[in-house]
């Protein structure tokens, strides 16, 4: 499903409702933690596999702190977030990660008591700073008018409002929505703000530029559903990002290949090869802004636009299980898990463009093959160029493996699945014993075809891939 995040910033906010939203963030986080901590012995006794697997953990015993502290607006949300910090702890520690058990928020007597210490790391001193007093980021569950969020709009003064339900019953405000506002919730507009009634609620104004506008005109049309939400806090500045669902569009005829790599002076490479293997385009990308999420969004965005144009398929390195080895070459314009994170983000926006998830391919030799004979020499570069020994091709380093990697499905496509062919009593045997095949027909004219049908066939049957043997073989095939 594709999905977009639309982030709002707040209009001026007065230091009161500033210091409840941080009362509330502050709270959520406090809740957030204790079930982190409840839940210690038994994750670290029997962890679970799924995020269901974790909520399930989640008894009166473990919840009981957040009833006590007020917390029933965030329970859901909660319970959610920790499931989701969980699983994906669970999933390092299977990949043999060697991990700490996930914490939000550190104390400042658990901080004193760790520098009281006789011996303690300057990693585990520095982690433990970044997460003095830290805020979690507030996460609402769903769109709802009821609780968690939802928006509505000044039919006078066209005004975008978010509603943010912060409070349980005991500690609800009286909220007016203000003279001469009348305020209809999203999408449809047809129903009002109750007025004069004590609520759970925060009504806040949102800052709306051209591209919040843009994708508030989805909301209203229907073409974009919101779905969860979280509230962040960043250097006394709030801001509210909404999660979007959006129809896939239509699939799109992608006859081009784009290969992306990490660059060198910048921090993508890129190159656009047609269906015979010829250059149509080479570049490279780089953005400069602080915050590496939106930073990667950017990025994401800039590859998809390129991949659109010219109708590609994208191909990125798999870097998790095989270095690209550009370290050993130069200095890389972006690390490893920065391009990883790239990876994904591409594939999770590739929907609503009508396009596929990357298609992820090895990035051994990248950097050190040539395109034009294939042969690889890692010891082939020269003032930034890569100059092959064999047949004399020269390339610049920085795009190089980007070339290789659009180029990937046109050399794995060059590579034969051998199957042995043998004539037993009147009947002829296909075989290939490394993949399981074995097949036997009458020896006719139509021996060849019927075989086809049945790798293909063989193909379907194995789609789910049961174990990474046969992932491979459906892959190669």
């Amino acid at each position: 499903m594709p999905y977009k995040t639309l982030s709002f910033q707040f209009e001026t906010l007065t230091r009161a409702k500033r210091e409840m939203l941080h009362q509330a963030m502050e709270a959520y986080s406090d809740g957030l933690e204790s079930v982190l901590r409840g839940l210690l012995e038994r994750v670290e006794a029997e962890p679970a596999k799924t995020k269901n697997g974790y909520l399930k953990m989640m008894d009166r015993e473990i919840l009981a702190p957040l009833n006590e502290k007020g917390l029933e607006p965030f329970k859901d949300a909660i319970k959610l977030d920790a499931a989701m910090i969980l699983t994906t702890y669970a999933g390092r520690r299977r990949r043999g990660k060697t991990v700490r058990y996930p914490s939000v928020r550190v104390y400042d007597g658990e901080l004193d008591a760790l520098v009281r210490r006789e011996t303690f790391s300057k990693k585990e001193y520095g982690a433990a700073l970044a997460k003095l007093r830290r805020l979690h980021p507030l996460f609402f569950c769903r769109y709802d008018r009821g609780r968690d969020y939802s928006l509505l709009r000044d039919t006078r003064s066209g005004r975008i409002y978010a509603k943010l339900y912060l409070y349980n019953r005991q500690n609800a405000l009286l909220v007016h929505p203000g003279r001469g506002r009348e305020l209809c919730y999203l999408p449809q507009e047809t129903e009002t703000l109750q007025r004069g009634k004590k609520q759970r609620y925060l009504l806040l104004p949102l800052r709306i530029g051209p591209w919040q506008e843009r994708h508030l005109e989805d909301i209203r049309q229907g073409r974009a559903i919101p779905k969860s939400a979280a509230l962040s806090e960043e250097n006394g500045k709030f801001a509210l990002h909404i999660r979007l669902w959006y129809e896939p569009a239509a699939p799109l005829a992608c006859p081009n290949t784009l290969g992306v790599s990490r660059g060198i002076r910048d921090m993508l490479a890129y190159a656009v090869l047609d269906a015979q293997g010829r250059t149509i385009e080479e570049g490279t990308l780089r953005r400069e802004d602080p915050q590496r999420r939106s930073r990667l969004h950017a990025l994401s965005g800039e590859v998809l636009r390129l991949a659109e144009r010219y109708r590609c398929r994208i191909l990125m390195a798999n870097l998790i299980t095989r270095s690209d080895a550009l370290s050993a070459l130069a200095a890389p314009g972006m690390r490893v898990g920065e391009y990883n994170a790239l990876v994904q983000m591409i594939a999770q926006k590739a929907p609503a463009y009508g396009l596929e998830a990357p298609v992820i391919v090895s990035g051994n030799g990248i950097f050190s093959r040539c395109p034009a004979c294939q042969e690889m020499r890692r010891a082939s570069v020269f003032q930034g160029n890569f100059i092959c020994v064999k047949c004399g091709y020269s390339h610049a380093l920085e795009t190089l493996g980007a070339v290789n990697l659009a180029g990937a499905l046109k050399r794995y496509g060059k590579k034969k699945i051998p199957v042995t062919v043998r004539q037993e009593q009147g009947c002829i045997v296909f075989c290939n014993s490394r993949w399981g095949i074995d097949f036997t027909c009458e020896e006719t004219t139509e021996a060849l075809d019927r075989f086809l049908r049945y790798a293909e066939e063989y193909v379907k049957a194995m789609a789910g891939g049961r174990n990474a043997r046969e992932k491979r073989f459906v892959k190669q095939l």
